[in-house]
């Protein structure tokens, strides 16, 4: 296994850092935002893309594994090329239909995004 530090892969390219349930890049090949004009932005912004940090809540909440919370779980790279949830390649059909995943008006909660090339998992170190 490799290690690597954060900005030897990043350089200077955007680094955005949010919250996420969990970490399925297998699974979600896109970065994915409630509001298209998020993604806009994020297109207009980010030419030549960027990265986006993961890390799961500290907060108890049903979707987070116990082990999870609070833990910096993965690194997606980003290119300038939007998709729409609908997409093959942005996320797995089985989750779109998840209804975790779904507004209070059953749409999904996450249908525009930028398409991700690569992915990095964190695993936690054993002890």
């Amino acid at each position: 296994m490799q290690h690597l530090n954060i900005s030897q892969i990043v350089g200077d390219r955007p680094l955005f850092v949010t919250r996420w349930w969990g970490f399925r890049p297998d699974k979600w090949g896109g970065v994915m935002f409630g509001d298209e004009d998020v993604a806009d932005r994020w297109l207009r912004d980010c030419p030549q893309g960027g990265y986006v940090l993961g890390f799961a809540s500290h907060h108890p909440q049903p979707e987070i594994a116990p082990e999870d919370q609070g833990r910096v779980l993965g690194l997606y790279e980003f290119v300038a090329e939007k998709v729409l949830y609908t997409a093959p390649e942005a996320i797995d059909p089985v989750w779109i239909e998840d209804p975790r995943l779904k507004s209070a008006q059953g749409r999904f909660r996450w249908p525009f995004g930028l398409k991700a090339i690569r992915a990095w998992r964190f695993v936690k170190p054993k002890s």
